[in-house]
């Protein structure tokens, strides 16, 4: 189910550079307007180039789906295929803008849900494939494919600004590119071989060494050869956009297998953060956007629960005697002799107590700053049980980021605020941490709806990465303040939290 759209790439992220127009999304109509239709591709495939009975139950199928919501949320909805209708059943208006995107006037909440009919592309359909073949017929060669992708079926310029690279690209990507579709017949082949590249010798993982701050994203990507579905989007589009076939890079949900059958005879699905996912789609003339995903070893289905142990809490017994009250006696008398040696006593008690409070205070800042602030080992402590601790240092990195200017904002997801995050020109751009952050966020959302218990080798990833944003956090504020207002008066860790709930999503 597609969510965000976004179409330019700067060599080490994706952006949403272009301004569409926003239009709304009237559910009343039977007949889509003209700007609805070009959205969502609806008045592709062109009448023209296809036979009348090759289109429905063939290229695509028309269906409804019925999406409730079961947490808060942003305001993007998330829907398959070409959007034809979308009535929501609760109170929000529908937008939608030029490129596809759709989303709601406001921020959707629990129990908030919506209908839509889309036309859903039959793209692993053998026939899909050669009734395309029989359309798309340029050659491919060492020239781009900007004859055969870009026409008039939709904004030229909008498909140019979807073949576009940065300087930054290394040679040996496009070289890798043209070497893979050699010999292809059109685009679509082309795509289907770039997506076959993907499939042998390359293997899907979370955990991924960083990015050289002087290496090319993709031609990095190319040599590691292992990644998760991000990598995966992001080289696929690079690649068809290097032989000229326009492409961008999509975020939103994989529809797990396995659906509950209804006694409608309908399925329901439960889609939670562990199919959060990314491709890529490619646009291709006369059939319009079609989705593309070349992650291989993607685990679409929900893991199967299983019982987690508890802890159980043994009472301390109470003391079964109790102290005896001692009888009071009283001190001797003060006599004028004793006064010079009592003012001594007192003059030394003040100096005592006040060396001591000193002390005390320097031992009280010492111990914080290396026990609570830079031993963030800590911090896994203090997040409440193993299920608990990366959604915990979820927290941490974004307060910290907060209070140096990264705020979040209400409709955000988390990979929408990385992404604003990593935009600003304050971030630091060298070490690839806004990769760290990704993939934090992405184990984050791992462990809060998809209820995995985070492995070891998570938990110290996610604790270098803390120390990292810890080290920014600190070189912002300026030790100074750090030292003397952060570490004696303020709070940089969040409160403990209890784990997740089993059943939130």
């Amino acid at each position: 189910m597609r969510g965000t759209i976004h179409d330019t790439y700067t060599g080490d992220r994706w952006l949403r550079n272009t301004e569409p127009e926003e239009h709304r999304l009237d559910p009343t109509r039977q007949v889509p307007p003209d700007s609805q239709r070009i959205a969502f591709d609806l008045h592709l495939p062109n009448e023209t180039q296809w036979q009348p009975d090759a289109v429905e139950g063939v290229l695509y199928d028309t269906l409804p789906y019925q999406i409730r919501m079961l947490t808060n949320s942003g305001s993007s909805l998330f829907t398959p295929g070409r959007v034809l209708r979308v009535l929501p059943e609760t109170d929000f208006d529908v937008l939608y803008d030029d490129t596809g995107e759709l989303y709601a006037q406001r921020s959707l909440r629990v129990r908030d849900f919506y209908t839509v009919d889309s036309r859903v592309m039959r793209v692993d359909d053998p026939a899909f494939q050669v009734l395309t073949e029989q359309v798309l017929n340029p050659p491919v060669d060492r020239q781009p494919l900007s004859s055969a992708s870009v026409t008039a079926d939709t904004d030229p310029e909008y498909l140019t600004a979807c073949l576009q690279l940065p300087d930054t690209v290394h040679a040996s990507v496009r070289n890798t590119a043209f070497e893979i579709v050699n010999g292809a017949r059109n685009p679509y082949e082309a795509v289907l071989r770039i997506e076959s590249f993907f499939q042998t010798g390359f293997a899907y993982s979370l955990v991924v060494p960083d990015v050289p701050s002087d290496t090319d994203f993709v031609a990095w990507f190319l040599e590691s050869r292992v990644g998760y579905c991000t990598y995966y989007a992001t080289a696929t589009a690079v690649l068809a956009r290097a032989v000229g076939i326009p492409a961008r890079y999509v975020e939103g949900f994989a529809m797990p297998a396995g659906g509950q059958p209804q006694e409608d005879g309908t399925f329901e699905y439960l889609v939670t953060g562990r199919q959060a996912h990314a491709w890529c789609e490619i646009y291709l003339n006369g059939v319009g956007w079609v989705a593309v995903d070349a992650t291989p070893g993607y685990d679409y289905a929900l893991p199967t629960p299983t019982p987690t142990p508890t802890a159980t809490v043994t009472p301390r017994p109470r003391p079964t005697t109790q102290p005896s009250d001692p009888t009071p006696t009283l001190p001797p008398p003060v006599t004028a002799d004793d006064d010079t040696s009592l003012a001594r006593r007192v003059f030394f008690l003040l100096v005592f107590v006040g060396v001591g409070a000193a002390l005390f205070s320097f031992a009280g800042i010492w111990y914080k700053k290396r026990v609570q602030w830079y031993k963030v080992s800590s911090v896994r402590l203090r997040a409440g049980g193993d299920a608990a601790v990366l959604p915990y240092y979820w927290r941490a990195v974004t307060g910290l980021l907060a209070k140096i200017g990264y705020q979040s904002e209400t409709s955000d997801t988390s990979f929408g605020y990385l992404d604003r995050v990593a935009a600003s020109d304050r971030f630091p751009q060298e070490g690839g941490l806004d990769h760290q952050l990704r993939w934090l966020a992405d184990r984050h959302v791992a462990a809060v709806y998809g209820e995995e218990i985070p492995l070891s080798d998570d938990l110290s990833r996610a604790q270098g990465i803390l120390a990292t944003v810890l080290r920014l956090y600190v070189k912002k504020r300026g030790r100074f303040r750090y030292y003397l207002v952060d570490l004696p008066f303020g709070r940089l860790w969040p409160r403990r939290t209890s784990p997740p709930s089993r059943h939130s999503t």
